[in-house]
């Protein structure tokens, strides 16, 4: 899949092309190629961290199950993403 995830970051690669690859390499159906993609997805939201001094723009970076953290400071922020980091 290298050339996949490659060809996806440079923008050689659609989405569809992506989820085609996975189709037709890892042997999947379209309902498994959804739930696998899904999965996919809510894993690399749990791993991002939003950071913004408004908070409703971190709300709901929150309710789409994102980390945020709200600026008041940089201390305060830094603060914040090394106690993110260290669960």
């Amino acid at each position: 899949m290298a050339d996949a995830w490659a060809g996806g970051s440079i923008g050689t690669f659609t989405e569809r092309d992506v989820a085609d690859a996975l189709t037709a390499r890892l042997g999947l159906s379209p309902a498994q190629r959804g739930e696998f993609l899904a999965d996919l997805w809510r894993e690399y939201l749990a791993q991002t961290v939003f950071v913004d001094d408004h908070e409703p723009w971190a709300a709901g970076a929150r309710q789409a199950g994102i980390h945020a953290v709200l600026h008041r400071d940089n201390a305060q922020t830094i603060s914040d993403i090394e106690a993110l980091l260290a669960r």
